[in-house]
């Protein structure tokens, strides 16, 4: 005896022998009669397969890619600044700054690396809008690199990390809320 099955992939329904002769052999969530092989019931029973096989929700893909295009910003932003080109230095690392708010969105991937993201996001906004040193540039690339080879890094590595980045004279830590409010009513933003 054998049993319908049908590719989740496709669509398609085929003949699947199976080895006891007995259709309660092969998994019920794989197949189908051929009495109810409707649109339907395989859209229930790709529901079933992603209950037992949920998709993996950590984000790992949209992160690489993301620290992928920002190694590659601030590579092209050291060459630019190697050619004496600043102004294009200052741009490329712009743009790896730009897509900082979606690696955020993937920091459930461990302490490690949230830590890293968020002394990177203060780093960028700590330099309010100052041209990086090329000593700062290779600190910051060295950092998506340690991401790229290692992106569920320990707490430990993490700080590692962020003293790199200190030591490249480059501040991983929020603003005093202090120094806030007096950027904010300076700018006539608040009154005190």
């Amino acid at each position: 005896m054998g049993s319908q099955m049908v590719d989740l992939q496709t669509g398609v329904s085929r003949s699947v022998p199976d080895a006891t002769g007995t259709p309660d052999s092969v998994p019920k969530v794989f197949t189908v009669g051929t009495s109810d092989l409707t649109a339907e019931r395989v859209r229930d029973q790709i529901d079933d397969l992603k209950a037992i096989y949920p998709e993996p929700s950590s984000g790992l893909g949209t992160a690489m890619r993301i620290i992928a295009e920002s190694i590659d910003f601030c590579v092209k932003a050291i060459e630019a600044e190697r050619a004496g080109d600043r102004m294009s230095a200052d741009e490329f690392m712009l743009h790896a700054q730009a897509l900082l708010p979606e690696l955020v969105s993937v920091q459930r991937l461990g302490d490690g690396f949230g830590i890293v993201v968020a002394a990177l996001v203060f780093l960028f906004a700590n330099m309010s809008g100052a041209p990086f040193s090329s000593e700062q540039m290779f600190a910051v690339l060295k950092s998506y690199r340690a991401l790229w080879t290692s992106p569920f890094l320990s707490q430990d590595s993490a700080v590692t990390i962020t003293d790199d980045l200190e030591d490249a004279n480059l501040a991983v830590d929020p603003l005093p809320l202090t120094e806030l409010f007096n950027d904010a009513e300076e700018a006539g933003l608040v009154d005190r």
